[in-house]
């Protein structure tokens, strides 16, 4: 850790951070509830019922700059294709025991076993079955458990899904659902600044239980569970806030792999309906005797003698 400790040595990195620390920790009990509403899904608009969505998967390390992707893209997309929504991975935290929660600093938040998978596998393949409508919880950082289920968010069958979390393509039932799957690669340096700041001013933290989190717990599950995922993506893209060209490429990727899709469904339902079509039609019954039907009138009008 002598990259991290030298990073912290600087003296106006750390007068900042202090200075943020002091403030955050006077307003975290008022700004609770506003928190947990910081991570809800976004939809750009109202989207009609009935379709299956593209689902898209993003991955990468903690304060990586998943989110910005995310808002660029559906920034992009959103404009031209009208429906698109973004879930967070850090919806579906466990909630924490009473044990737990009095030994909060020995929690491993990055590890697998902090999130509940089977309920992201049950939404998103309930997106994926054109579902109507769908809840998503809200998990409240400052207490460390779930809001209420009124506070649920409604998600109405978008055209596009965003599934974003540092453990997004861990599990390989996550990674069938997704379309596309994407992980954005930040230096170490970069993503252990942007956490400090983000726990600090968001999240009520002080700069000691952050830098002791990260050496305890981050570092060494991003290594152990994170970082391995990059060889399942589909695309890799380097995080770089101006990264437009990168935006672009994908967006447009999307576009060309949902033709796809619409397409292969159109030509299932052609086939569908071509299938049934050609099914010959039931004989009838009447009084224990049967009808002639278009498929089983011969000659003359007469019903076929095998029947």
């Amino acid at each position: 850790m002598t990259r991290v400790r030298s990073l912290l040595g600087s003296l106006a990195l750390v007068s900042a951070v202090s200075a943020a620390s002091r403030t955050a920790q006077r307003t975290a009990p008022t700004r609770s509830r506003a928190l947990a509403r910081r991570r809800t899904p976004q939809m750009s608009a109202d989207a009609a019922p009935g379709r299956r969505p593209f689902i898209i998967g993003i991955g990468g390390g903690s304060a990586s700059g998943k989110t910005t992707v995310v808002e660029s893209i559906m920034s992009r997309m959103g404009s031209a294709e009208g429906r698109v929504v973004s879930i967070s991975q850090d919806c579906f935290y466990r909630p924490l025991t009473p044990e737990q929660a009095r030994n909060v600093a020995d929690h491993n938040f990055d590890h697998p076993a902090a999130m509940d998978f089977d309920e992201q596998l049950e939404l998103l393949r309930t997106l994926q079955q054109g579902a109507r409508e769908v809840r998503v919880p809200q998990y409240d950082f400052c207490t460390h458990s779930r809001l209420p289920s009124s506070e649920d968010t409604r998600v109405c069958s978008p055209d596009i899904v965003i599934f974003e979390g540092i453990l997004a393509l861990h599990d390989p039932r996550l990674r069938d659902v997704f379309d596309l799957t994407i992980f954005v690669d930040t230096d170490v340096d970069l993503r252990l600044l942007r956490r400090i700041t983000r726990d600090i001013e968001h999240r009520g933290r002080s700069l000691a239980s952050v830098v002791e989190q990260y050496e305890r717990f981050v570092k060494p599950s991003h290594d152990q569970f994170i970082e391995p995922c990059k060889r399942t993506a589909d695309l890799v893209v380097p995080f770089n806030r101006r990264n437009l060209v990168a935006i672009e490429l994908i967006c447009d990727h999307i576009d060309l792999l949902r033709a796809r899709c619409t397409k292969l469904a159109e030509d299932f339902h052609e086939v569908s309906a071509a299938r049934a079509l050609a099914q010959p039609a039931l004989p009838k019954m009447v009084n224990g005797r049967v009808q002639p039907t278009a498929s089983t009138v011969g000659v003359g009008g007469k019903a076929h003698p095998a029947l």
